[in-house]
């Protein structure tokens, strides 16, 4: 491998993980469309057909603002070029998803030696969870490639840098809404020092803000200030799971949860039209009151909800429910990448990694710190997977380092 030149191992790296992911494809049940996936499909071919970002409302094409943009147009321009079928649209992901083994390996190399970028950019190319998601017309690749791709722009410096960096993080946003002050904290994390206060300036964050902002503006236009990225109903989310007792993942499968839907339907209103607003507000007091009356009982709910969120593999609840072999082993697989990266990370802080990984755990934190009000789905992490995977390897490399000097 010394032996090779890094375009060499970075062409490497995209093979091995494009036909990782092509085995995965002849191997798993066939593509298909989630729930979630409506909103995204119907809003590009709209777009396709010339009738702007819209979708059939009440058996008529209306302007659309209950869903982010980002992973719309990506479908959207694919539409129009004629490959909007859904195996056409799943190749797309899984070329661009193994197009990130070769940028996480450029990634590392900038900042650590070869083995660790190697170890990283494998360790992604092989991930169970990163290539399960390509097989699904979700927002999920698209997000972790916006996310990857900014975390790489930071490392840019030339001139007018700000609009490439301001546009991708407003982009993150567009995309994934609990991105939105991804810039900001960003920013913040990166005053810690010089170098890395030059990477994230303040007409950085500003743009950021005009990318998300103008799409904002034409939401609240739209929607009479009732609605800015997407409809995201927080205060609701925030009752179901301080009202909702689990052992693990909030289940919205079971006859608990489903009682406790009907109990909002009873107590909150029609959610729908003008009375969403009413709703969110009464669901919102009834978090507030069960809180002030239950505050330990409700702090370890949200808790355990967000471990088990972080511990826990896209599809658990529904795809591998019968599945449990296999569940077991990505469960495994997933148990050893979360220490590793935490091992990684330890490292790292220590100075037994060499490199500035600043934005990468930074990142993590961020996704942990911001989905925590809501009803954590393991999926949302898989945005931050190439981003763990480099702790992983960080972990990886220097734990045999560690067992050769012994």
């Amino acid at each position: 491998m010394n032996r090779l030149s890094n375009a060499k191992l970075a062409c490497l790296v995209f093979a091995a993980a494009l036909l990782f992911r092509f085995g995965m494809y002849a191997a798993v049940p066939p593509p298909s469309y989630s729930p979630d996936s409506k909103n995204f499909y119907e809003v590009a071919e709209s777009i396709a057909a010339g009738q702007g970002f819209a979708a059939m409302l009440h058996d008529k094409i209306t302007p659309f603002s209950a869903a982010e943009p980002g992973y719309s147009l990506f479908l959207a321009f694919w539409y129009i070029l004629g490959l909007g079928g859904i195996h056409s649209l799943v190749l797309i992901q899984i070329f661009l998803a193994a197009f990130l083994a070769p940028v996480v390996y450029y990634y590392v190399l900038r900042r650590s030696d070869r083995s660790v970028a190697l170890a990283a950019a494998l360790i992604y190319a092989f991930d169970p969870l990163a290539a399960g998601a390509c097989f699904f017309i979700l927002r999920e690749i698209f997000v972790m490639a916006v996310v990857l791709a900014t975390v790489s722009a930071l490392d840019m410096s030339f001139r007018k840098d700000f609009l490439v960096k301001g546009f991708l993080m407003g982009l993150a946003g567009l995309s994934f809404p609990v991105y939105t002050l991804w810039s900001i904290f960003l920013w913040v994390l990166a005053r810690r020092n010089a170098v890395t206060g030059r990477r994230v300036g303040a007409a950085a964050v500003v743009f950021a803000w005009i990318v998300a902002g103008s799409w904002m503006a034409r939401n609240a236009v739209l929607s009479d200030g009732h609605m800015l990225i997407r409809r995201h109903p927080t205060s609701i989310l925030l009752f179901f799971t301080s009202h909702y007792e689990s052992n693990g993942l909030v289940d919205t499968r079971t006859p608990e949860f489903k009682d406790l839907v009907a109990r909002a339907d009873r107590e909150f209103g029609r959610y729908a039209g003008e009375e969403q607003r009413d709703y969110e507000r009464r669901a919102l007091e009834a978090t507030w009151k069960k809180f002030r009356a239950e505050p330990a009982r409700v702090i370890w709910r949200f808790i355990k909800v967000n471990f088990w969120f972080w511990l826990e593999v896209p599809g658990s609840l529904g795809l591998l429910d019968s599945r449990p072999v296999l569940h077991g082993l990505l469960l495994a697989y997933h148990g050893i990448q979360l220490l590793l990266a935490l091992a990684g990370l330890a490292m790292i802080r220590a100075g037994l990694i060499s490199g500035d990984y600043g934005f990468v755990w930074g990142t993590v934190l961020y996704l942990a710190i911001f989905v925590f009000p809501f009803m954590p789905i393991p999926r949302y992490y898989i945005s931050v997977l190439p981003l763990i995977d480099i702790l992983a390897a960080c972990g990886l490399v220097g734990l045999l380092r560690g067992k050769a000097v012994a």
